[in-house]
């Protein structure tokens, strides 16, 4: 049996707020005197009163002994009915005609066959593509509640779920097992063999994760990827299996031993499980090739960028010594071309010569240069001469120097040296590190299957074209080759400059070689370009996840045009082109309007350029009354152990329910409870399960590590953080320091080992890992999100969220302040940069703030300032003289770019500066990471760069964060959110 608690099958909490008592179970004055009209004892009162709150908040009728007592005791004060009146019925018949007058009440109509049929279908058409049976669960319970029908016992749609979840599975299993024919049966039955010696099988081998992303791990990685897909098509086998279950059966697989696959007296379903595991490794493969294949053409570039600055250092002083050569030639030559040094002109230069005499007239041009000047009638020597004897002298002074210099051979072989290096063209370097990865750079593109995304396709011909001609040796090759292809002779060509840059046609040809391009080079420059195309996402590698072509999961325009007015209703927009357009203007100029109007009261923003801008704030010192207040606290708090801290959070919020075995089943531990929380205090205190075995009674390394390796993931923890977020949400000192309503992106670096495919090297971190990136909340929630790379994320970047991770959102949301999550299928790859209002956004608003009040902003922000100043920083901040009359736009501002999403919140009335009732500034406070709104924004706790641009914000509606919990369904009269 599925555990109730791991669903969304309505039922009352362990412990009732005050807050939900009033907001869920307070009866208005229409319902009680209904329920008086109705009933004709307190008894019945009070019962009747009891069912119809109950049923709005659950959306069936529970047992009138399983409602918790603070409800009753609740109700029967709204009632105001005395202490000793209980809530009970004196017969099966008066409770019956209860139900009825409830139902009655609220539109329901009670047909427990019909509600069986359509929790069926919805079950069976879910199971085609969820395996979860909570999951499961959670679908026929939306189903249930949109279509207003009450809803079945638990355990009718527990067996229910079983029973049909069991039916596809074993439909999914036996048409997998007839694919897959009797060689690569053999072959899948020998991974489970297991080695005597080593005492490890194959099958465990595949588990193996990638390591760093050096060369010879590369090669050990392509090799792992050829071996995977030597076992056959499992693309072919899992045919008509949706994606969703297939990664289910491989996660189940993953977290299954040898032993307990050999166990399996189902064949069928052994099989699917192994196919599921390898054509997930498969593509998860082609991922980690494609990640190491990127990567060491990084470092490729990055040691010619090296060995070019390596060289200008060692050139550094031949580049000084032709420069002081080329100083004593220009002072030479013009010392003789000074008048007063004529004189004497014959006898001087053979004297200081040592009566040697050097033959002007010999001096040529360079090769391949005509003398235009001998021919140029312009020329005017003189009709003396004179001009010829000048030439001559400076001629003689220019070789004097070049010969005391080392010669004009000499000279001209350190320029050669010199020169082949000038400038930031490294890319001639390259080759010399390119030679140990050609091999198997070519293995990497025979074993993957590139597509382009796109009509441009310079780089895969250019990819081919290398390929063809791999086995040549020459320097040189022509650009258009034939070559032999089987018994046929097949011509092929390339085009650089469909993608080559200018950099690289300068290495790839010599004018002294027409339609030649250097060999070497070349394949460096193609293999280059196919890593920066792989990156940026104009290529697809077929059979990936990361690197997969972003149009293929998308919907055609066919399949969305019957859905755009279910969408239209649902975001609240027009349907209509012409109507949306008017609507989206009317929206912005609102948008624009409430942000000019805040703008006068933020001292804190400006503008330059038409750019907004941040100023720093300059922290004060903790206030003594702080101080005191912060001690008090310290000792008002008692002393808790992490396991109690532990253990007390599960009790009260149940994250521990998300953890469980990968096939959805309960986990058949006696105290869930206990082996949860010591298994997270072992592994987040960084202890291990040895550790904590040997030092606690009760419990075994073993327990331990099943719990943690088999019943947990990245993914189940993440929702077991969600839960303890939500409910400290739900705490009045989590507003103590904002509204929650906006969110910010904060990064930082995770130390890991570093063998591991993600670790990286970072100057800006400063250390050797991954970034891990936190979604900031107004409440100064931090859920940490899978980490990323460090290399070529900067600081305005945010995580793609995965495709099941939703934010909460009101029951009844916005589509204006609260848009909805955009598909996977849309949503960029990878890690996107956050676009801030600095890059493209102008805020000068001729229309809406007109020119003669920019005089009149900055003379009230200098008023503003001065009077801050003077009454000190821990005063009430101070409203401006526009902040009565334009700081109430009637919804929080926003300030986003011309791509962000409309109507993105920022901050709160109560939360801005300058407006009526608002709160002082912190003088803790350092910048304002948030943007205007009608006023100042609250700032951010966190240090940030002086002139910082505003960042677009991202909304974090209804104060808390989830991450692809299973659905609530909304009941009626519940007003309930939805997850």
């Amino acid at each position: 049996m599925t555990s109730i608690d791991r669903t969304a099958y309505p039922r009352f909490k362990r412990m009732i707020t005050t807050r939900e008592l009033a907001g869920s179970f307070t009866p208005s004055n229409e319902e009680i005197e209904w329920a008086q009209d109705m009933t004709l004892s307190d008894p019945h009162l009070l019962a009747l009163t009891v069912w119809l709150k109950s049923y709005q908040r659950l959306g069936y009728f529970p047992k009138l002994d399983e409602v918790p007592q603070v409800v009753v005791e609740h109700v029967r004060e709204a009632l105001r009915l005395p202490a000793d009146v209980v809530a009970e019925v004196d017969a099966t018949r008066t409770a019956k005609r209860h139900r009825e007058f409830v139902r009655t009440r609220l539109g329901v109509k009670y047909n427990a066959a019909k509600a069986r049929i359509l929790a069926e279908e919805a079950i069976r058409a879910a199971a085609q593509t969820k395996d979860n049976p909570a999951d499961l669960i959670n679908v026929a319970l939306d189903m249930l509640i949109r279509q207003g029908c009450e809803l079945p016992g638990y355990t009718t749609l527990d067996e229910a779920t079983k029973t049909i979840r069991t039916q596809v599975n074993r439909g999914f299993f036996t048409a997998t097992a007839a694919r897959i024919g009797p060689a690569h049966r053999a072959g899948l039955e020998r991974l489970m063999v297991v080695d005597p010696a080593t005492r490890r099988s194959a099958f465990d081998a595949l588990k193996a994760p990638p390591k760093a992303a050096t060369l010879g791990r590369f090669r050990e990685r392509l090799q792992y990827m050829l071996e995977l897909d030597a076992l056959g098509p499992t693309e072919v086998w899992l045919r008509g299996i949706p994606p969703g279950k297939v990664g289910h059966f491989a996660g189940e697989a993953r977290v299954t031993d040898v032993a307990d696959l050999s166990k399996m007296k189902d064949d069928a379903k052994r099989l699917t499980l192994l196919a599921s595991l390898i054509h997930v490794l498969r593509t998860a493969a082609r991922d980690e090739v494609t990640d190491m294949f990127c990567k060491r053409m990084a470092i490729i570039h990055r040691k010619g960028r090296d060995r070019l600055e390596d060289l200008r250092e060692e050139h550094r002083a031949e580049s000084e010594r032709l420069l002081e050569v080329f100083g004593e030639v220009l002072a030479a030559a013009r010392e003789a071309s000074e008048p007063e040094s004529l004189e004497g002109i014959d006898g001087a230069a053979g004297d200081e010569d040592g009566g040697r005499t050097v033959d002007v007239s010999a001096i040529g041009p360079p090769d391949g240069v005509a003398d235009d000047k001998a021919e140029d009638p312009a020329v005017d020597v003189g009709p003396d001469g004179a001009g010829e004897e000048v030439a001559v002298r400076i001629g003689q002074a220019v070789l004097k120097a070049l010969e005391s210099g080392g010669g004009l051979e000499q000279l001209m072989a350190a320029h050669q040296a010199v020169a082949a290096f000038h400038g930031n063209n490294y890319l001639p370097l390259l080759e010399a590190f390119y030679r140990s990865h050609r091999a198997v750079l070519f293995t990497l593109v025979d074993a993957i299957e590139l597509e382009a995304t796109s009509a441009e396709r310079g780089v895969l011909d250019a990819l081919e074209f290398i390929r063809a001609v791999r086995h040549r040796r020459g320097e040189w090759i022509e650009e258009t080759c034939v070559v032999n292809r089987g018994n046929e002779q097949v011509r092929v060509s390339i085009d650089i400059n469909a993608f080559a840059s200018e950099m690289w046609k300068r290495t790839l040809r010599d004018k002294r070689r027409p339609g030649m391009l250097a060999r070497r080079h070349l394949e460096v420059c193609v293999f280059s370009h196919l890593a920066a195309e792989l990156r940026s996402g104009d290529l697809a590698v077929a059979g990936s996840d990361s690197y997969a072509s972003l149009h293929a999961p998308m919907m055609t325009w066919e399949e969305c045009e019957a859905e755009v007015a279910d969408f239209c209703e649902q975001a609240g927009i027009p349907a209509d082109a012409k109507t949306l357009v008017a609507f989206c203007k009317e929206k912005l100029t609102e948008t624009a309007a409430a942000v000019d109007a805040g703008y006068p009261a933020n001292t804190d923003l400006r503008l330059e350029g038409g750019k907004p801008v941040l100023a720093r704030r300059k922290g004060a010192d903790r206030r003594p009354s702080a101080i005191i207040l912060e001690s008090a606290i310290l000792e008002r708090l008692p002393d808790r152990s992490l396991l109690d801290i532990l253990a007390r959070s599960a009790h009260l919020t149940g994250w521990h329910r998300h953890f469980g075995p990968a096939s959805g089943s309960d986990p058949k531990i006696r105290d869930t409870l206990g082996r949860y929380v010591v298994t997270a205090f072992a592994y987040g205190g960084n202890l291990g399960p040895t550790e904590v075995a040997r030092h606690m009674r009760g419990v075994s390394a073993h327990e331990i590590y099943t719990a943690g390796n088999k019943h947990a993931d990245a993914g189940r923890i993440h929702k077991a953080s969600a839960d303890v977020i939500n409910a400290f949400a739900k705490l009045d000192v989590a507003r103590m320091w904002g509204d929650g309503r906006a969110a910010a992106v904060d990064g930082s670096q995770i130390e890991t080992w570093e063998n591991n495919l993600l670790a990286e090297s970072s100057i800006r971190y400063g250390g050797f890992g991954g970034i891990a990136f936190r979604l900031i909340s107004g409440h100064l929630h931090r859920p940490v999100l899978p980490l990323h790379p460090l290399r070529g994320l900067g600081g305005g970047v945010h995580p793609g969220l995965a495709a099941g991770q939703r934010v909460r959102r009101p029951a009844r949301p916005d589509p204006c302040r609260y848009p909805r999550p955009e598909p996977a299928c849309l949503r960029a790859r990878g890690v996107a940069r956050v676009r801030t209002a600095a890059e493209d956004t102008e805020l000068a608003r001729p229309e809406l703030l007109p020119a003669g009040r920019h005089d009149e902003v900055r003379a009230h922000r200098r008023a503003v300032r001065r009077q801050r100043d003077r009454l000190g920083v821990d005063r009430e901040a101070l409203a401006g003289p526009a902040a009565g009359r334009d700081l109430h736009p009637g919804r929080p501002a926003v300030l986003g770019d011309a791509a962000a999403t409309p109507g993105q919140p920022l901050a709160s009335q109560s939360a801005v500066q300058g407006a009526e009732g608002a709160r002082p500034r912190h003088p803790h406070d350092h910048a304002a990471s948030l943007s205007v709104g009608a006023g100042a924004a609250r700032p951010d706790r966190r240090d940030h760069q002086p002139d910082r641009a505003v960042p677009q914000l991202r909304p974090v509606p209804d104060d808390r964060w989830t991450a692809d919990r299973p659905q609530r369904p909304g009941l009626p009269g519940a007003g309930g959110e939805v997850q």
